[in-house]
């Protein structure tokens, strides 16, 4: 059990994931599911910032925010050159 510890964590995550999306599942079948979301967000989403012609795309004190409102980066700045490859 000691030697397996980390397989037996992953799979302790693993099945919590499948548990929930059986929870919601089921809410869904039952037309009562109800998003989650974060009250105490701290980002204001109200603007919506500036655009200028660029070879480049380029980002400034961009929040990063899940759907669900949660608040993931506070401030991202990210220039992107052209040719550049880039992942999100």
């Amino acid at each position: 059990m000691i030697v397996s510890y980390k397989e037996v964590q992953n799979l302790a995550g693993y099945t919590t994931l499948i548990n929930e999306i059986l929870v919601v599942m089921d809410d869904l079948a039952k037309d009562k599911y109800e998003r989650n979301m974060i009250e105490n967000l701290k980002v204001d989403m109200s603007t919506r910032g500036t655009y200028h012609a660029s070879e480049d795309l380029s980002f400034k004190k961009v929040p990063i925010v899940t759907p669900n409102g949660d608040l993931l980066i506070t401030s991202l700045d990210i220039t992107i050159e052209q040719g550049m490859h880039t992942f999100i």
